[in-house]
């Protein structure tokens, strides 16, 4: 499993830059990359599927361009989801500021692996909010630990009290874990895309030490 989906935004600048960086980083380490000109707020409306936005849940909170920056960000997912379920292998979706530090190794997980957890809580959006925890090192592919505090606060959202990926920069899904990630989108609705990625709809897991970093530059091109 060494095939990587590497996502960008290819009218930024930066985020191109960026991602000839981790495209770099990766295929030194002997990982398959390939580039994804990501869907934008003019865009992601050609993908041939339409779903409708979860009612409650934190992306239905957003209005105007912000929405439309959170909606074309998940359906930069749903069609990597869709192309894991065509090619029916797992594969690997990266973000433009992916950072690989070691090689891929022959993981055996059942839905969807987090490849930077050593590193995701100390990066954006994550850094400081939950007092240094750090998650725990393992010797093999394990499940989230019992006291993981990335869960979902969102009141009024029926993934309410789930343990949440971590950022979705690296990681890995196999086909299982797209077609249950498919079917919650299909049937819940659309939501923030580290927040559809939760254990209520697949098994998550994570490997520490792990082979992922971030770039030390914080585009934070989600955030419309």
């Amino acid at each position: 499993m060494t095939t990587c989906f590497l996502h960008y935004l290819w009218r930024n600048p930066q985020s191109v830059e960026q991602a000839r960086q981790s495209a770099s980083s990766f295929r030194a380490y002997g990982w398959e990359v390939h580039y994804v000109a990501g869907y934008t707020p003019e865009t992601y409306k050609d993908h041939p599927t339409h779903y409708r936005i979860m009612e409650g849940g934190r992306l239905s909170g957003f209005v105007d361009k912000k929405r439309e920056t959170k909606l074309a960000c998940v359906m930069n997912h749903v069609r990597f989801w869709e192309r894991v379920v065509k090619e029916d292998r797992p594969l690997i979706f990266l973000e433009h500021d992916a950072i690989a530090v070691s090689s891929p190794q022959d993981w055996q997980f059942e839905d969807v692996l987090v490849l930077n957890a050593e590193y995701a809580f100390d990066f954006g959006a994550l850094k400081g909010k939950f007092g240094g925890w750090k998650i725990p090192k393992t010797t093999e592919v394990a499940p989230l630990p019992e006291d993981y505090p990335l869960v979902c606060k969102v009141q009024h959202s029926p993934y309410l009290g789930a343990k949440m990926i971590c950022g979705t920069a690296a990681y890995a899904v196999t086909p299982k874990g797209a077609r249950a990630l498919l079917h919650a989108a299909w049937n819940k609705g659309l939501e923030q895309s580290d927040y559809i990625i939760n254990d209520m709809n697949v098994v998550m897991e994570y490997v520490c030490p792990s082979p992922v970093k971030f770039n030390s530059k914080n585009l934070s091109t989600s955030h419309g």
